[in-house]
């Protein structure tokens, strides 16, 4: 995704999409939030097309996007790690996409995924 400022300039934006909650407590929880920091660091550093300019860019945020929840103990694990406190990682929790989901609603093909497996799912 990109944002032109009112200057003109671009802002580049990269998506990390986790399945189910990041846990941290634990050495083995604390290597997972780690990993995923470490995918997230990866990604500021890889070029992506911008076709319409015709050149590679590199994103200037990542949004770490985690359909389930974030425990607390996670949650200050990234707040302390450099990315964040840069503020080139933003998180957006299963809560947070649901509320963004009721004020501006879902792209109409979405609606459509959505009813469509519903419907399959009921008559399974």
């Amino acid at each position: 995704m990109k944002f032109q400022l009112p200057t003109g300039h671009w802002l580049y934006f990269s998506a990390q999409v986790k399945k189910g909650n990041i846990k941290a407590n634990t050495k083995l929880q604390d290597g997972f939030v780690e990993k995923v920091l470490s995918q997230t660091y990866a990604q500021l550093n890889w070029e992506m097309p911008d076709p319409e300019l015709g050149i590679n860019v590199k994103p200037d945020h990542v949004l770490l996007i985690v359909s389930g929840d974030i425990t607390e103990a996670a949650k200050q694990y990234i707040y302390r790690h450099s990315l964040t406190k840069e503020r080139r990682v933003l998180i957006w929790e299963k809560e947070q996409i649901l509320r963004r989901c009721e004020e501006f609603g879902l792209p109409e093909t979405v609606q459509h995924t959505i009813l469509n497996y519903n419907a399959n799912y009921k008559n399974k």
